[in-house]
């Protein structure tokens, strides 16, 4: 194929597809936020009653969360200023809420036989729910991603989250996604509209 037939193809491609790809792009309303690095906080497996700041802590400091409330799932995306395969454990736990009150739970565990880890998403009653949601851990990238369907939230207008995270080794180090204070939940996010 001759070069300027090419370029001509290309061009046309781009001009029709360029609608498209923005509809696409638009298909979603989503939440972004930073959450400073050197909040986490720390306590002593043995004495789990004082806990400590631990600004010098990396390994699970969230900096940033994504939500993105999308025609067919919601997705979240947490970033970190490092998520290392080290100490014991991870554990990530995250609350979402919608506008008609229904609530979810989600607890990933990764650890030293599984750093990929396991995904626990439940109803109020502490019931899994095999709905279909997924995570994805990206220790390259520092990220973890949180994938529901929006058919395992009964389509809702409307998103809220809670998170949180620990990372256990010699102590055990968290921290909210939410801000500075204690590694506890804080308040729920703004609401996510559907896009």
């Amino acid at each position: 194929m001759r070069p300027w037939v090419r370029r001509s193809l290309a061009l046309v491609s781009a001009t029709l597809l360029s609608p498209l790809l923005a509809v696409h792009a638009a298909d979603a309303e989503s939440s972004t936020w930073a959450d400073g690095a050197g909040d986490m906080w720390k306590v002593d497996e043995d004495d789990g009653d004082e806990w400590r700041p631990a600004p010098g802590h990396r390994n699970g400091d969230v900096i940033k969360v994504k939500v993105a409330h999308r025609s067919r799932a919601v997705l979240i995306r947490q970033s970190f200023v490092e998520l290392g395969r080290s100490g014991r454990r991870h554990v990530l736990v995250g609350r979402i809420r919608t506008d008609s009150g229904l609530t979810r739970t989600f607890d990933i565990t990764a650890n030293r036989k599984d750093w990929d880890g396991e995904m626990i998403f439940a109803k109020r009653n502490g019931r899994r729910d095999r709905c279909g949601a997924t995570h994805t851990l990206d220790y390259f990238a520092d990220s973890a991603t949180i994938r529901v369907p929006r058919r395992c939230l009964n389509g809702p207008e409307w998103v809220q989250v809670k998170l949180a995270n620990a990372h256990f080794g010699r102590e055990i180090w968290a921290d909210n996604a939410q801000g500075p204070g204690q590694a506890f939940f804080r308040t729920w996010s703004d609401e996510v509209p559907r896009g």
